[in-house]
């Protein structure tokens, strides 16, 4: 594994929000909200909701939704606030998004793009057969507008190239694959830091008098034998 390869780097930064909103729920345990939302049309979303059922075993205190491209633009039709009716749970500041088109130019996740790099800003993620998408177009414009510099980390590449069809078998294949390699990345960054995570909210709770034990929700690295 290259870490220095943009899908490293990409997943490097996914993990990082992905923690902080794990540390988040250590301190407020009933938040309706959620902490990651995937996105796709057809074959791609089939393909994302198996990777958030195993992400969800894997990692069990995160909050996570999917949800189809088309769904996503017809509530948002009238008004960007309408998402909340084809999501289970709320966005917050921490919600990360995952959007999955094999081209990149998929019409309805690429329009979904654009709603959520304004819902949830910065936070969007993308899973291509491809670099320089428009859907990463969209991504680098919404670091534009916010005078943010752009740093490369948000496409992972499934290098299955351009295809005639979003659902060919080599698409599936390589997007799966994808799925399954950045489910293993998370996994192993967030078993990494866990006594790191458990020491300092430790001190935190005896700083502020509390004798509830949060390890319990530490997250931990399970077997791959867990994971289908």
């Amino acid at each position: 594994q290259n870490d220095s390869s943009p899908e490293v780097v990409s997943a490097d930064a996914l993990v990082r929000n992905l923690i902080r909103c794990m540390e988040s729920r250590l301190r407020k345990s009933n938040l309706d909200t959620v902490d990651l939302i995937i996105v796709g049309v057809e074959a791609s979303l089939w393909v994302a909701e198996q990777f958030a059922a195993d992400l969800r075993v894997g990692l069990p205190e995160l909050v996570i939704d999917t949800v189809s491209a088309n769904k996503v633009i017809s509530a948002c039709s009238d008004s960007i606030e309408n998402i909340r009716s084809v999501l289970m749970h709320k966005i917050s500041p921490l919600t990360c998004v995952i959007l999955v088109s094999q081209s990149g130019q998929t019409f309805p996740t690429l329009h979904a793009t654009r709603l959520m790099t304004h819902l949830v800003g910065l936070k969007v993620w993308i899973i291509s057969g491809c670099s320089h998408s428009r859907m990463e177009d969209e991504v680098r414009e919404s670091f534009r507008t916010r005078g943010k510099p752009y740093l490369e980390d948000r496409v992972f590449i499934n290098f299955s190239g351009h295809r005639p069809a979003e659902p060919t078998s080599v698409a599936i294949a390589s997007t799966f694959h994808t799925f399954t390699w950045l489910l293993f990345h998370i996994l192993r960054a967030v078993d990494w830091r866990n006594e790191v995570q458990l020491e300092n909210i430790r001190q935190k709770k005896a700083s502020t008098g509390s004798n509830n034990d949060a390890s319990t929700l530490i997250p931990t690295l399970y077997s791959i034998h867990c994971i289908n």
